[in-house]
């Protein structure tokens, strides 16, 4: 869910410009938005999962997505959407990093402790 969220709006654009009466310009600012905090957001979730642990801050972060999701479901504004869509960059900014994170430690993993040991 957070993979895609943040930028499966982008075939809703027609929809989206006739539902809020807005221009084509406007309703991609959905999609800037939300990249933009999605970036940011790591400066609170990264500190939070080195304190925390992965799992506790991937579990918070998609409930954090799934109630953006519900609230862009329910937005009957322009502004009631896009403050949804800057919720939803906040929740899915640890799948930016945790993805990486489980691939460097599967790896390293791997290498250090495999049947086979190089090293």
């Amino acid at each position: 869910m957070q993979a895609v969220g943040s930028l499966a709006i982008a075939p809703m654009f027609p929809d989206l410009v006739r539902d809020f009466d807005s221009n084509l310009a406007d309703v991609i600012d959905f999609n800037g938005i939300t990249i933009l905090v999605l970036g940011f957001s790591n400066f609170l979730w990264v500190p939070l999962s080195t304190s925390f642990g992965r799992r506790p801050v991937l579990i918070a972060s998609t409930i954090v997505c799934l109630a953006s999701c519900v609230w862009r479901a329910r937005a009957q504004s322009y502004s009631s959407f896009y403050g949804a869509c800057i919720l939803n960059g906040i929740g899915a900014g640890p799948t930016e990093v945790g993805s990486v994170c489980n691939d460097i430690d599967i790896t390293s993993a791997d290498l250090s402790f495999g049947p086979f040991n190089p090293l």
